[in-house]
C-alpha cells in the first residue's frame, strides 16, 4: 500500500507524513481552499486540494469517498476525532476498496458508543458512574432524570471531547441546559449526534486513560497509565506517566478492567481506555477512545515507539511486541494559542524561540511567521519533560516555559507555570476541579496586579506637578482602594 490520506492535522498530521516517508509511503492531506491560507508551508506538497466549502467534506461522507478514489488513495487514516470513530464512513471505505486504519466497522460501531459500552462493563462487574441509556428528546430525557441526582451532566453518545459536555445543576434548568446542549451537538461537524446520555455528575474525579496496543495476531499490551486530571475548560493540558499519589492497588484493578474490556471486545489498534477515581477512591469506566491518542508523543516517550508506525504495521498484519517503557516519569505540556477563539480570527507567530532544558524537548505545530487559526489547530506546540522524580519535572517544565518565547498570538503558558508551581499539582491526589481553581486564583491575581498598574497610573496622572503633601494626601484618601473598589464592583 502507497497512498495515505491523513484525516488530522496538526502533531497528528507531521507525525504520520514523517512516519510514512520514513516508511517510503506517500501521504496526503484534504484541505478546501478556503482552508489553505491556514495550512503551514512546510505540508504543502501533501495536500489534496478540493473545490468546496470545507464544512462540506466533514459532512458529506460520499463527496469524501469520491475524493479518495479519485486521489488513488488506498488507506485512510483518520487519527483522532474527525472520522476516527464513524462506524459507517469505515463501512463506506471497505466498500470503496479503501483501508480504513482502524477497528473494522462492527467492532468500531460499538467502541464509540458510550451507552453500549458502559453497558458491557456494567455486564462484566466493571463499575460505571449512574446514568441514563440513549437519549432522543426532551420528554425522554425528564423521564430519566427522575432517576438520578442533581447536577447531572449530558454528553453525546457518540463524540469526541469532555468539553462537548453540558453540566445541568438544577432540575429547573434541565429545559434551558437541553436547548443549550442541543444547539451545540448540532454544530458539530463530522459527527452523528442524533442521541445523547445524561449523567450524574461526580465534581471531585480524577481521570485516568489506559493506554493499549492489539495487533491482528492475538496480541494485546496494557501500557503504563496516564492521569490527564490537569485541564482548562475540560481539555487536557498537562499530562504524566505514570500516575502519582495513587495506590498500587487501585492501578492494578484499573488495569485489569481494562484487560477484560480488551478481551471482551477483542478490539484491534491502538488507543486508550478511560477511567475516573472519585475523592473516595472509587473507580468508573467512563469510554474507549479506539483511535490515536491524543497524548500519544507521551505514550510514545514513556514507552520508546512510534504509535504512528505501529499503527500502519498493525493494519498490514504485522505482529507488534511488548515495548520496555522508561523508568523515568514523563510528562506532557500543551501549549494552546488561546485568542483564536473563533473562527474567523488568527494570529501570525511573529517569535518563536525556545531553549529546552535537560531531557525535555518540544514538539511545534507552527514556525515563525506562520498563522494560527482554529482552521488549522489551535495547539502551538507539546512539550515533553522527562525526570526522575515529579518535583524534577515540575520544575524542568517551569524553566522550560520561562525559555519559551512567542510573540504575536496569546497563549496559556502563565496558566501552565500556575499549575506547575503549584504545590498541589502531583504532590496530592489532585482533582479537575482543583486544578481549574489554581487557574481562578491565577486570574484572580493578574486581575489584582492589573488594577494596582491601572491606580498606579491615575495617581501619576492626575498629581502631576503636585507638591509632596498634596501627593500624600491622594494617597490618606484611599483613592487606590476606591479604584479597586469600582473595578471589581
Amino acid at each position: 500500500m502507497e497512498k495515505y490520506l491523513i484525516a488530522n492535522r496538526g502533531l497528528v498530521a507531521t507525525s504520520f507524513i514523517k512516519t510514512l516517508n520514513r516508511l517510503n509511503k506517500n501521504s496526503f492531506l484534504i484541505c478546501s481552499k478556503e482552508e489553505l491560507d491556514y495550512y503551514p508551508p512546510f505540508i504543502s506538497d501533501n495536500l489534496i486540494l478540493v473545490d468546496t466549502h470545507f464544512t462540506r467534506y466533514l459532512e458529506d461522507e460520499d463527496l469524501l469517498i469520491k475524493v479518495l478514489v479519485n486521489n488513488g488513495i488506498e488507506g485512510f487514516i483518520p487519527g483522532y476525532g474527525f472520522k476516527s470513530q464513524n462506524s459507517l464512513f469505515a463501512v463506506k471505505c471497505k466498500k470503496n476498496g479503501i483501508r480504513f486504519i482502524g477497528p473494522k466497522p462492527e467492532k468500531l460501531e460499538i467502541a464509540s458508543n458510550k451507552s453500549k459500552m458502559k453497558e458491557i462493563a456494567a455486564l462484566n462487574f466493571i463499575p460505571v458512574v449512574k446514568g441514563s441509556t440513549e437519549i432522543k428528546n426532551l420528554d425522554e430525557l425528564k423521564k430519566h432524570v427522575e432517576n438520578l441526582k442533581f447536577p447531572i451532566i449530558l454528553k453525546p453518545v457518540n463524540g469526541w471531547g469532555s468539553h462537548n459536555i453540558k453540566l445541568i445543576k438544577s432540575k429547573s434548568l434541565l429545559e434551558q441546559g437541553y436547548n443549550s446542549f442541543m444547539k451545540k451537538m448540532q454544530a458539530i461537524k463530522g459527527y452523528y449526534q442524533k442521541t445523547f446520555l445524561a449523567e450524574e455528575f461526580i465534581e471531585e474525579i480524577r481521570e485516568i486513560e489506559i493506554p493499549y496496543l492489539a495487533d491482528c495476531k492475538g496480541n494485546h499490551y496494557i501500557l503504563e497509565p496516564i492521569e490527564n486530571t490537569i485541564q482548562k475548560n475540560r481539555k487536557k493540558i498537562i499530562s504524566v506517566s505514570p500516575v502519582p499519589n495513587i495506590s498500587k492497588k487501585i492501578i492494578n484493578r484499573i488495569n485489569d478492567y481494562a484487560e477484560k474490556l480488551l478481551k471482551v471486545m477483542d478490539i484491534k489498534g491502538v488507543g486508550v481506555i478511560e477511567f475516573f477515581i472519585d475523592n473516595k477512591d472509587n473507580i468508573y469506566f467512563n469510554e474507549i477512545n479506539p483511535t490515536l491518542p491524543f497524548n500519544f508523543p507521551l505514550i510514545e516517550e514513556k514507552n520508546r515507539i512510534s504509535l504512528t508506525e505501529l499503527l500502519i504495521d498493525i493494519f498490514e498484519g504485522k505482529e507488534v511486541k511488548y515495548p520496555k517503557p522508561k523508568d523515568e516519569i514523563v510528562m506532557s505540556i500543551n501549549i494552546v494559542a488561546e485568542d483564536v477563539e473563533v473562527r474567523e480570527t488568527k494570529g501570525i507567530l511573529d517569535y518563536f524561540e525556545f531553549s529546552p532544558e535537560r531531557n525535555s524537548y518540544l514538539l511545534p505545530v507552527y514556525r515563525k511567521g506562520e498563522k494560527v487559526s482554529l482552521l488549522y489547530d489551535p495547539l502551538v506546540g507539546t512539550m515533553i519533560v522527562s525526570g526522575v522524580s515529579n518535583d524534577t519535572i515540575k520544575k524542568t517544565g517551569v524553566a522550560n516555559l520561562e525559555t519559551l518565547v512567542i510573540s504575536g498570538i496569546g497563549t496559556n503558558i502563565n496558566n501552565l507555570k500556575s499549575l506547575l508551581n503549584s504545590k498541589k499539582i502531583f504532590n496530592e491526589k489532585t482533582t479537575i476541579a482543583d486544578s481549574e481553581e489554581i487557574l481562578k486564583e491565577e486570574k484572580s491575581n493578574l486581575d489584582k496586579e492589573s488594577v494596582a498598574m491601572i491606580a498606579a497610573t491615575i495617581f501619576h496622572q492626575q498629581n502631576r506637578g503636585k507638591s509632596f503633601n498634596e501627593r500624600s494626601n491622594f494617597i490618606e484618601e484611599n483613592l487606590f482602594d476606591k479604584i479597586t473598589r469600582k473595578i471589581f464592583g
